[in-house]
């Protein structure tokens, strides 16, 4: 769906709170401008899941990455790191994914798709295209196509947070080199 009229409509509120910043139009104005991110975001994280059923792990990230740089505090955000560790999982690059891992881990500790271990379980979905006649026609009863396992991503050991207790907590001389993705993501 072509989100160019609430991009439009996006850039009119913010002329609009520009040019009136005292106006009783402007709490709502503001209003909406959040709901238009919202939506905004929404339909990036759409785009980038649709990338990612057809295979495009590399439009999907670029697409997931969006929505972390420039939506930054909408509700989307989660999705969009969790698409952003499938693909680059899926492309090979553990390191990229391990480093979106743990900024999902450590921001949404409490995502949908973590099970009781703090893994990572990605089910991914049969499309038509994969089932046969048969299968379509007998609404999935027979031919069965093979299902593949859910992709299971174990978060790596220095990405988890080792104890909130000031005292218990390991000292470190310095702080901790930042990660490309730690300066893309938070600057």
């Amino acid at each position: 769906r072509d989100m160019s009229g609430a991009q439009v409509a996006f850039a009119y509120f913010s002329e609009f709170l520009d040019q009136f910043p005292d106006s009783e139009y402007a709490k709502d104005a503001h209003q909406r401008m959040i709901y238009l991110r919202n939506l905004l975001a929404h339909a990036e994280v759409d785009i980038a899941s649709y990338y990612l059923s057809r295979d495009a792990h590399v439009a999907a990230a670029n697409r997931a990455r969006v929505v972390v740089e420039n939506y930054s505090k909408t509700p989307s955000v989660p999705d969009a790191l969790a698409i952003l560790v499938e693909s680059n999982y899926k492309l090979g690059l553990k390191d990229a994914a391990n480093d979106s891992l743990r900024v999902l881990a450590m921001n949404y500790p409490d995502y949908r798709a973590f099970d009781e271990n703090g893994n990572l379980i990605l089910e991914e979905a049969i499309a038509n295209r994969d089932r046969s006649w048969i299968n379509i026609m007998t609404f999935g009863l027979v031919d069965r196509p093979n299902v593949p396992p859910p992709l299971q991503i174990s978060q790596p050991d220095s990405g988890a947070p080792k104890s909130s207790n000031p005292d218990t907590a390991e000292s470190t001389s310095g702080p901790a080199p930042k990660t490309p993705w730690y300066r893309r993501i938070f600057g």
